[in-house]
């Protein structure tokens, strides 16, 4: 069942919503809309996973929401993310990435910057 959360970040009021594991896996999380185009935007965040890594996920998908930037694709796009969000959330940061050692995310990851998405 989902949940829903609102945040105040850098004074945006930002939309989150929490779901099972089994409606976005191997995804942990999913920003949809960009900040400034027309209809709402909001961030989806698995809910089986640590606070701490939800915290950096939550300033991951943010970013998502506000990058403009084309350079390096899809890749660049996450490295931009993944940036900013470890800067509000170190720990959450590494906790993420030892959460992420598993054949499901991996072949996801890869999947997705072979096919540019």
């Amino acid at each position: 069942m989902a949940r829903v959360e609102y945040y105040n970040l850098k004074g945006f009021i930002l939309k989150v919503i929490f779901l099972p594991r089994e409606e976005i896996a191997p995804k942990f999380g999913i920003a949809v809309g960009q900040i400034g185009e027309k209809g709402s935007c909001y961030v989806v965040i698995r809910d089986d996973l640590s606070p701490r890594i939800k915290r950096f996920l939550i300033w991951h998908e943010f970013y998502h929401l506000i990058d403009i930037w084309e350079w390096w694709g899809v890749l660049g796009k996450e490295i931009r993310a993944n940036f900013i969000a470890a800067l509000h959330e170190p720990i959450g940061f590494l906790a993420t990435v030892v959460a992420s050692f598993n054949r499901e995310r991996v072949m996801f990851y890869i999947h997705r910057i072979r096919n540019g998405y």
